[in-house]
């Protein structure tokens, strides 16, 4: 029968897995075989069925195989074996016991009574068949392994002396022995003498050295907060394995705990690299690089995440970063497909309103805003943009109303007091109502400049200007560079009748907003009316605000001119020091020194040894370069505006200027800015100024133009550094 039996098995495994065999002969065995035992071809089907993945179809063929040979111990075995993967333990265990009963010499059987009745929670008699199995077959290591790990479970040390015991009978599973003891410890929280047991059995046999047992390890070591420990073993994981997504996204975690951002970023970029849209890895590394200010960086790892169309608070940091890199239509279209997604989801349709509001689509940010603002009535910023929006449009009735619902929620929200009251104030609307909005901001929040420049424009549009110049001035002392209040307080002292004031004021919101227009237009009718004799004083007082507070220079420069004919380009290092150390060095190729002008409280020092090898006259350099430094330390000191008086002159023909005792000053700019700057003590020598930039409101040239007797040159600051005193509103306001 053998012969035909395995002819058989080998035909059905050949059809099971596309083969093909000899037709003729397998057919004959199978046929006789078939012809022997009626339960053949259920238990060939049965094989079929296994081999396919069907575990309930190979189920019912033993079945129907057991009810013609309902005497066959591996019948009955394969039919448990199978009932347990078909999570039918009731069955399995009726099958193993019929087995025990078939063949009670049979160890595989009770290993398996055993094996079933532990799996359905039955420790006592799952027990009783391991010691039955060790009794038939005393080598059996899986009985032995699998009565050790019931044992551990009440008696750790019950559990390794057991092992101890079988090790001695059976020396040759000394690796395996070690393997299961190390597993042990693990339960019993030894995790030292497991790492032992575990590299012991690798050492013995490689092939024990898996990753089941180096998971549990690294997993013991980390619910005991032995994160480095941990660490350890996930490395040898890497190692043996290879990389994977997830051990790497781990250890980046574990690193992080340490502390360790370097090596956990390194993790995370590498869980990256091997899965672009793995979203734990993509999650960590975006907000790394929002972290570092690195938005693209951000953007681009969001946008490769796995999670970027599951979870919709990813869309909002994605529309953030891109923000944040000034492509706002780029921020709407990754809003407008989260909102696509979650039409519902409240946060989404808020931030897709104001980016829609940002690209001028009001219309469709007003009825998202209202959608946002139906469906969660409480939601206080979608109410307050709504009704900034509609103020914006003039919408003023809609808007008020939609301020008036905030304060009956919250009488104290200071910003929406604020913007209700200053925006019916600027409209000389209800302006009682105004005022008390406006106040009880500033009652809430004394120190915010907006909102007592609220409450200042309030009175301003009442007519009180004693009220109004006095809150005006303390908003302007709060925020010292916003042009609006400035001009607020201008028009202000202007209400009151005091001119020179009010032309300061003005002067200051012009130079503000200098940036964007240039010319005195705003402040030209209070200049009207005042005095040639008051405007130079007063000119003086305001330059030396807007132009003047540099307390250092320091960068790089390029320097080129003409002396007696020639001409000379070079780099250049400046450096001011206020208030009076100032120096200019021309350097050559790879910073060779060329010629160093230092000037201080000692006066004018040159070291100039390389001027003659390149073709210039050190004597009319020198002289050249003091007068030029003189009118440069001048200007940067604020020397210029501090002299005793100065005149103020309009000529027609020319710039107006400052002319003083020391120096002289033109004006560009329609008058807001010092452009030239002369002094007789150094008579024909005119320093002008040029390509002003603005630095928290404050104007400094970048460009330094120098011409005189026999000479010209030209100062333009590439690459500086510039600090200024802090800016006061005391210098301009009375």
């Amino acid at each position: 029968m053998k012969p035909l039996k395995r002819a058989a098995v080998l035909a059905a495994l050949a059809l099971a897995l596309g083969l093909w065999a000899p037709r003729a002969a397998l057919a004959q065995d199978a046929a006789a075989a078939s012809a022997r035992n009626p339960g053949l071809d259920f238990y060939l089907k049965a094989l079929l069925l296994e081999n396919r993945g069907d575990s309930a179809g190979a189920l019912k063929a033993y079945r129907a195989a057991l009810e013609r040979d309902p005497d066959s111990a591996y019948l009955l075995r394969q039919a448990a074996r199978e009932a347990l993967n078909s999570n039918d333990a009731a069955e399995a265990g009726d099958w193993a016991r019929r087995a025990v009963a078939a063949d009670s010499s049979d160890a595989k059987s009770y290993l398996l009574l055993g094996q079933v009745a532990w799996s359905a929670g039955e420790k006592d008699a799952a027990l009783s068949a391991f010691e039955r199995t060790l009794e038939l077959n005393p080598a059996s290591a899986d009985a032995a392994f699998s009565e050790a790990e019931i044992l551990a479970v009440d008696s750790p040390a019950r559990a390794l002396g057991f092992l101890e015991a079988f090790l001695t009978r059976n020396p040759a599973e000394a690796s395996a022995v070690r393997y299961e003891r190390a597993k042990i410890e693990i339960m019993a929280g030894d995790l030292d003498r497991a790492r032992g047991e575990l590299e012991s059995a690798a050492s013995m046999d490689p092939e024990l050295d898996t990753l089941e047992g180096r998971y549990a390890l690294a997993q013991a070591y980390e619910v005991r907060a032995d994160t480095a420990s941990a660490l350890a073993q996930y490395r040898v994981i890497l190692d043996q394995a290879g990389p994977s997504a997830p051990l790497l996204d781990h250890m980046g975690d574990l690193l992080l705990e340490e502390n360790d951002g370097r090596a956990a970023r390194a993790r995370f970029l590498a869980a990256h690299e091997l899965s672009p849209s793995d979203a734990e890895a993509d999650d960590y590394l975006a907000a790394d690089a929002e972290g570092r200010g690195d938005f693209p960086a951000a953007a681009a790892f969001i946008s490769s995440s796995a999670a970027l169309g599951q979870d919709p608070a990813l869309s909002l940091r994605l529309s953030y970063d891109l923000t944040q890199m000034d492509q706002t239509p780029a921020a709407v279209r990754a809003l407008e497909r989260a909102h696509a997604l979650w039409p519902d989801n409240i946060e989404v349709s808020y931030f897709l309103a104001l980016g829609r509001r940002d690209l001028g689509q009001n219309a469709a940010a007003e009825a998202l805003l209202r959608s946002v603002v139906k469906a969660r009535p409480d939601f206080r910023d979608a109410r307050y943009q709504l009704g900034s929006l509609l103020e914006s449009e003039d919408r003023m009735a809609e808007s008020e109303k939609e301020f008036d619902a905030l304060l009956a929620r919250d009488p104290n929200d200071a910003a929406a007091l604020n913007y209700l009251g200053y925006s019916l104030a600027d409209r000389g609307l209800q302006l009682a109502k105004a005022e008390s909005l406006a106040g009880r901001a500033v009652k809430l929040d004394p120190n915010n400049g907006a909102y007592v420049d609220s409450l200042g424009w309030a009175y301003f549009k009442e007519g009180r200007s004693t009220e109004a110049v006095s809150e005006l001035a303390r908003a302007v002392s709060l925020i010292p560079d916003d042009e609006t209040i400035w001009k607020h307080l201008g028009e202000a002292y202007a209400q009151k009748g005091d001119w020179p004031a009010s032309w300061k004021a003005l002067m200051r919101s012009a130079s503000l907003a200098a940036p964007k227009f240039s010319g005195d237009s705003l402040a030209r009718p209070a200049r009207k009316r005042l005095l040639a004799a008051q405007l130079g004083p007063l000119y003086l007082k305001y330059l030396a605000a807007a132009q003047g507070g540099v307390e250092r220079v320091s960068g790089l420069c390029a320097v080129r001119g003409k002396v007696l004919g020639r001409t000379f380009s070079f780099s250049g290092l400046i450096s001011f020091r206020g208030p009076g150390d100032l120096d200019l060095e021309w350097t050559g190729p790879l910073f060779t020194p060329i010629a160093d002008f230092r000037l201080d409280e000692k006066g004018l020092r040159v070291s100039a040894g390389a001027l003659e090898a390149a073709g210039l006259d050190p004597a009319a350099v020198k002289a050249a370069a003091g007068a030029a430094l003189e009118l440069l330390r001048g200007y940067l000191s604020g020397a210029v505006y501090a002299q005793s008086s100065a005149r103020y002159a309009d000529p027609w023909f020319s710039k107006s200027r400052l002319e003083g005792p020391d120096w002289t000053l033109a004006l560009g700019r329609g008058g807001l800015f010092v452009s030239e700057v002369r002094s007789p003590r150094w008579p024909g020598v005119v320093l002008r100024l040029r390509r002003f930039s603005f630095q928290n409101g404050r104007a400094l040239p970048r460009e330094f133009v120098f011409s005189g007797r026999g000479f010209a040159m030209d100062v333009v600051l590439t690459q500086v550094h510039v600090r200024f005193s802090p800016l006061s509103a005391a210098a301009l306001v009375p």
